[in-house]
């Protein structure tokens, strides 16, 4: 009899245990339930909140490319040319070289120079003939010429051994500040060969020495008289 009551009272101990742990769950569930809900509430509340400020467009500021032939900037706020600038006037240069005797452009030429006399002269010059040549190799060699009462670079030399696939020739060019003292501008062009203009009409003069020569109005009148005579 005994047997009998235990095993009568073990599916209800068991039945009893499931119901409680089925509450407890239920109830967890349902505080979990209120705790989401209540999250979820919020957020929608966050979400129909109306931003009265008004709207502005974002200015982007314009990109401005940077000046490969720019006078380097000196810490101590010193101007002027200094060895730091060699390598702009070497690229400036290396660049003018390349685009005159490869792929000349009026428009894109301007840019390494300042002086406008010495601009029409080279225009002048390729108008009268001047052969595009595949260039092998560019070779610059350099000198640096001082302000003797500043000791402060005046200008740089730069002497051009272009070699092209089918001979070569030298370039002459004088690179000194612009007036503006900010960048390296070309203040003067040689191309020593009688294929070209300069050869022919500035042969008479002794070297290319004067940064200043193409500010010269007499100078650079007589040069684009002549040039200008080639071409008739």
């Amino acid at each position: 009899m005994r047997f009998i009551v235990l095993i009568m009272l073990i599916p209800a101990l068991f039945i009893t245990s499931c119901v409680n742990k089925g509450m407890l769950i239920s109830n967890d569930t349902r505080q979990e339930n209120v705790s989401d809900k209540a999250i979820v509430d919020n957020d929608s509340e966050d979400d129909q909140t109306i931003d009265a400020s008004p709207q502005t467009t974002p200015i982007i500021p314009e990109t401005v490319a940077a000046d490969p032939y720019a006078l380097h900037e000196m810490s101590n706020g010193e101007e002027g040319m200094t060895p730091l600038d060699f390598e702009s006037a070497y690229q400036l240069c290396n660049d003018a070289i390349s685009d005159y005797f490869t792929a000349y452009d009026e428009n894109n030429f301007e840019q390494y120079f300042e002086n406008d006399k010495l601009e029409e002269y080279i225009a002048r010059s390729v108008e009268w003939g001047k052969p595009d040549r595949t260039i092998r190799r560019i070779g610059l060699s350099t000198s640096e010429f001082h302000n003797l009462e500043t000791d402060d670079i005046k200008w740089f030399f730069f002497n051009a051994f272009v070699e092209f696939v089918d001979g070569g020739l030298t370039v002459e060019i004088i690179v000194k500040e612009s007036a503006d003292g900010g960048s390296l501008v070309i203040a003067d062009w040689y191309v020593l060969s009688k294929q070209y203009m300069d050869d022919q009409i500035r042969s008479h003069y002794d070297a290319v020495d004067d940064p200043d020569i193409w500010e010269d109005a007499t100078f650079a009148d007589e040069m684009l008289v002549k040039a200008q005579a080639m071409m008739n």
